[in-house]
C-alpha cells in the first residue's frame, strides 16, 4: 500500500507505515480479491449516472482511466453515487462508484456493520494531491453529529482482507486515477449516510466533496 508524501496526520501515518511494512510479506486473501470487496451481506447502491471509463467496480482496483464525464464541484452541494465530481480549481476528481454492506469482516463491535464504499480518485490538475484513509474521509448519519472514519483499517490489513491495490493512502499525480475501497464501521441501523472527502494539496486542504451514500 502506497502512502502519501503529504503528511496530514503525522502520528497516524507513522503507524500505518509501520504496519504496512510488517504485513508486506503476507499473502493476500484470494477470496477478498475475487469478490471485489463485497463478501457477506451485499446490499449494493448505485445511481449508475456516470459514464466514466471506470464507472463500475468490475474494472478492478488500482490505477484506472480518468473519467470522461464529470460534473463541476460546487461548495456545499451534496452529490449522488455515480457522479464523477471535478473541482475546476484544483482538477481533483472524486466519485463514489458503489456502496455495499458487510458484517462478516473482523473488527466489528456488536450492532455494527461495514459500509464498503468503492471510490475513484482522479486528477486533471497540475498539482499532486494526497488521500489518507485516516485523515481524508468522514462518514456521518442523518441526525447524528458522530463522525465515522476508517479506524478499523489496521485490523483489516492484519487479517489480509484488504489487498494492496484496494488502498486509498496514496498520492494522486496529474493525469492519474485510482479505484479504491473504503471500509467504514457504522451502527447497523444508521440511515441517511453521507461521505465527505477532503484532498490534501501541498499548501492546503482542498474543498470537501460530499456524497449521499443512499443508505
Amino acid at each position: 500500500m502506497k502512502f502519501p508524501l503529504k503528511v496530514i496526520i503525522p502520528v497516524s501515518f507513522l503507524v500505518l507505515a509501520v504496519v504496512a511494512c510488517g504485513f508486506s510479506g503476507n499473502s493476500t486473501n484470494p477470496s477478498a480479491a475475487s469478490n471485489n470487496g463485497s463478501s457477506g451481506s451485499d446490499q449494493s447502491s448505485s445511481s449508475g449516472g456516470s459514464s466514466s471509463a471506470s464507472g463500475s467496480s468490475s474494472s478492478g482496483y488500482g490505477k484506472v482511466p480518468l473519467p470522461t464525464d464529470t460534473v463541476d464541484f460546487k461548495p456545499g452541494e451534496v452529490y449522488k453515487v455515480g457522479q464523477a465530481i471535478k473541482d475546476p480549481t484544483t482538477g481533483a476528481i472524486f466519485e463514489v462508484l458503489k456502496v455495499s454492506k458487510n458484517n462478516t469482516w473482523p473488527g466489528l463491535n456488536p450492532g455494527e456493520t461495514y459500509i464498503l464504499i468503492d471510490v475513484l480518485l482522479g486528477n486533471t490538475g497540475s498539482q499532486t494531491y494526497s488521500s489518507s484513509s485516516l485523515g481524508s474521509y468522514m462518514v456521518k448519519a442523518k441526525g447524528s453529529t458522530t463522525a465515522y472514519g476508517l479506524s478499523h483499517i489496521l485490523s483489516l490489513l492484519a487479517a489480509n482482507v484488504l489487498t494492496n491495490d484496494m488502498g486509498v493512502d496514496l498520492d494522486v499525480a496529474p493525469g492519474e486515477a485510482y479505484h479504491g475501497l473504503l471500509p467504514v464501521a457504522v451502527p447497523a441501523d444508521a440511515t441517511g449516510l453521507t461521505l465527505q472527502f477532503s484532498p490534501a494539496l501541498t499548501d492546503k486542504i482542498g474543498q470537501p466533496f460530499t456524497v449521499d451514500l443512499g443508505q
